[in-house]
C-alpha cells in the first residue's frame, strides 16, 4: 500500500513539476534543477533543522555540481 501511495503521490508530483517547468521554461533548466535537488534538500536541512554538514553531504554537493557543470 505504501508503494502504491508513493507511486501515485510522490512520483506523479515529481513528473508533473518536471513537465510544468519544461512548459514554462526549457528542458535544460528543468533537468539542471532536477539534478541539483539533493543540494537544495541538504541546504534546507542545514538551515531549517540546524543539521551538521557531514562528509557525505559535502561529497554529494560536490558531485552534483561537477555533474551539472562538466562538459
Amino acid at each position: 500500500m505504501r508503494l502504491i501511495v508513493f507511486g501515485l503521490v510522490g512520483m506523479l508530483s515529481v513528473q508533473y513539476t518536471y513537465m510544468a517547468s519544461i512548459q514554462h521554461g526549457n528542458a535544460a533548466v528543468a533537468t539542471l534543477l532536477q539534478y541539483l535537488a539533493p543540494v537544495m534538500i541538504i541546504l534546507y536541512l542545514i538551515v531549517r533543522k540546524q543539521m551538521v554538514c557531514t562528509r557525505k553531504d559535502l561529497l554529494t554537493v560536490i558531485l552534483a555540481f561537477v555533474g551539472c557543470f562538466s562538459y
